[in-house]
């Protein structure tokens, strides 16, 4: 990639990929008081894109919060970009997960996208990946729930959506004429699914959020009510127990698991000055905590951070108790959605996949498919050499951790 200052206009052309971009942005490090009300001001704004989710997950990575400034001096995107070095040498790989946060649908894709990768490149980064905020179709729950029990369908791939989301289909397009690669999900290190599952909170009344789920979901959450299940915030010394069913939860539905430092990291960065809000409620009957879930809100958008469930006394529902619970919490909190977080793509009623997506439906979710993981490369003989190593990285990983 190469950079040059036109003197006449001082703008920045800046040329990589196979495409150039001539920019008038300024990309420079803010503070994170200007970054989280930028942050908490967008309809785009999420938790991973949070100063405090950064550090909570910080362990071997560096993390900038950087501005884009158009030639006004306004602030047009911002992103939290987490950096983490080769084993030798210089070069970084920057990641932004649901980001950068920016006007996707009416702003400057590409110069926005063209100053962030100037910048990064000069701090060498061999490559960006990034996670845009965006969707580009959607299922109602009905029709999922129908697909699930029809044998014509074996994923969500081959069901028809409700709507396509232009803006999420024209920034793929820009993408790829950028010299974006989008990723196998498959292949992508800790990748989220493509799929997410959200309750639509926007002009629902407080007592209209029950009857968006099923009526076997609606019966469940009142019979648990009625054996004596509990809803109660979880307090700090309470982790070690959500530390215990999430490591239940994980081990059977086969995801990473978090460890309790960790888990008090992220309580201590949600707790210490953020401009959101942040819980954590535990389903309890008996003293037994039976059902987990913990929330971050940022702006008007809802996410679960953690959801747990234990094996015992499944009788009781108690998860259908915390996600009715949460989804109450969420709406009083002003949020206009609640992100259920993601599912697998699978149709097939066998499997554990379509199991949690019919059981995410049936609590009145929609589903939704994110545009997923994109590279950039900014230094193609590094970008290889990654691009063949993290797999065998990855395998590694799995070998030595089920020794």
């Amino acid at each position: 990639m190469s950079s040059a200052v036109h003197a006449d206009t001082g703008r920045r052309e800046d040329t990589h990929a196979g495409y150039d971009v001539r920019t008038e942005y300024t990309v420079r490090r803010i503070d994170e008081r200007t970054f989280s009300a930028h942050l908490h001001r967008s309809s785009t704004g999420n938790f991973p894109q949070t100063p405090h989710w950064v550090r909570a997950r910080g362990a071997d990575w560096d993390s900038e919060l950087l501005g884009v400034f158009d030639r006004e001096g306004e602030l047009v995107g911002i992103a939290a970009v987490r950096l983490r070095g080769l084993p030798v040498g210089p070069w970084k790989l920057a990641y932004i997960n649901q980001g950068p946060v920016m006007d996707w649908e009416d702003g400057d894709v590409p110069g926005v996208l063209g100053a962030l990768s100037a910048h990064l490149r000069d701090a060498k980064a061999f490559a960006i990946r990034i996670v845009p905020p965006l969707t580009v179709h959607r299922w109602d729950s009905e029709p999922i729930r129908a697909a699930i029990q029809d044998e014509a369908y074996r994923a969500l791939s081959q069901l028809p959506p409700d709507e396509i989301d232009e803006t999420g289909r024209r920034t793929m397009i820009t993408l790829d004429q950028l010299g974006w690669i989008r990723q196998d999900q498959e292949k992508v290190e800790d990748a989220q699914s493509v799929y997410n599952v959200w309750i639509p909170l926007e002009g629902v009344e407080e007592s209209e959020i029950r009857g968006l789920a099923s009526g076997s979901f609606r019966r469940n959450v009142r019979g648990g009510e009625r054996k004596g299940v509990e809803i109660v915030e979880a307090a700090r010394a309470d982790l070690p127990e959500v530390k215990r069913l999430y490591d239940e939860t994980s081990a059977k539905h086969g995801f990473a698991t978090f460890s309790l430092e960790f888990l008090e990291s992220m309580w201590d960065s949600f707790t210490d000055g953020f401009p959101g809000k942040f819980h954590v409620l535990l389903a309890v009957h008996e003293g037994d905590v039976l059902s987990v879930m913990g929330t971050v809100q940022t702006g008007r958008r809802a996410q679960a951070v953690l959801i747990a469930n234990s094996d015992e006394k499944r009788q009781l529902k108690a998860s259908n108790l915390a996600y009715d619970a949460a989804f109450h919490r969420a709406h009083a909190d002003g949020a206009v959605l609640y992100d259920l977080g993601g599912v697998g793509g699978s149709l097939d009623a066998e499997t554990a996949d379509a199991g949690l997506l019919r059981y995410k439906a049936s609590a009145g979710g929609v589903t939704y498919e994110y545009l997923g993981t994109w590279d950039l490369p900014l230094n193609p003989v590094l970008y290889r050499a990654f691009a063949t190593l993290l797999p065998l990285y990855g395998r590694l990983r799995t070998w030595r951790s089920e020794r």
